[in-house]
């Protein structure tokens, strides 16, 4: 209580600033979130499953109205909005309003916009969020309640910055390092092909050898030549497509 009271609300908007939330919901603007929100979701009859700042919550555990408690007199007037920054469907750069019983076109929102079109009635006072990622209960959620195709999403990873390419790299082990040079196809085609010859379609995969940390190294390879074989023994690395499931190494 003494925290909610004097610090709380202070470490609250440094964590509303470090997940962005003041950024995407208010355009760079803040405020001090004074009111501390108590959120639950009832996840069975014995648990359930709290919001805190930023905690994971999955969609099977969200699939409810969350129970919201906060502080307040009996005549205050309060607007309560749960909104997604990046949940919208059918339009890019816009939230998603939950609690509407509504077309999902009609949920587009914007926190922005509707705070600049009141901000002469209303005050931001309290703020809590969490994240949430895919589970199995979306799939029948998309099909079965929106009607639609589940949505697949990537992510476009910028290019690890690799520095030119030196004749004589000192302390490099030299395979690796031309491996950071060479095509990725080119590796991954390489490994397919070696992990091919050893299969049989007829037959279940070979076994892997147990404990392959462990396994004894011809002394009369070169020290790149032993610190490569470990390494495909374990299957890491660029070796890691060599085994499949269950059938990969115990490290």
């Amino acid at each position: 209580a003494v925290w909610e009271t004097f610090t709380g609300p202070h470490h609250i908007r440094t964590l509303a600033e470090h997940y962005g939330i003041f950024r995407d919901l208010y355009g760079n603007a803040y405020f001090i979130p004074s009111v501390i929100l108590k959120i639950f979701y009832d996840f069975d009859e014995e648990t359930v499953t709290p919001v805190y700042r930023g905690n994971t919550v999955k969609p099977r555990e969200a699939a409810k109205e969350p129970m919201v408690e906060f502080q307040s007199q009996p005549d205050d007037l309060w607007t309560l909005i749960l909104t997604n920054p990046d949940g919208n469907l059918l339009e890019n750069e816009t939230e998603c309003l939950h609690w509407f019983i509504l077309s999902l076109k009609e949920r587009t929102f914007s926190t922005l916009s509707f705070y600049r079109e009141l901000q002469d009635n209303i005050t931001p006072a309290g703020l809590s969020w969490f994240q949430s990622d895919w589970d199995s209960s979306l799939t029948d959620f998309f099909h079965h309640t929106l009607k639609m195709r589940e949505p697949v999403y990537e992510y476009d990873f910028p290019k690890p910055y690799l520095a030119p390419q030196k004749y004589f790299p000192l302390r490099r082990q030299f395979n690796t390092y031309l491996d950071l040079h060479r095509d990725p196809k080119e590796i991954n085609k390489e490994i397919l092909l070696q992990r091919l010859k050893n299969l049989n379609p007829l037959e279940p995969e070979p076994p892997v050898l147990p404990f392959p940390g462990a396994q004894s190294i011809p002394k009369d390879l070169t020290t790149w030549e032993r610190r490569d074989l470990k390494r495909k023994r374990l299957g890491v690395g660029k070796y890691r497509n060599l085994f499949r499931g269950s059938n990969r190494p115990n490290i």
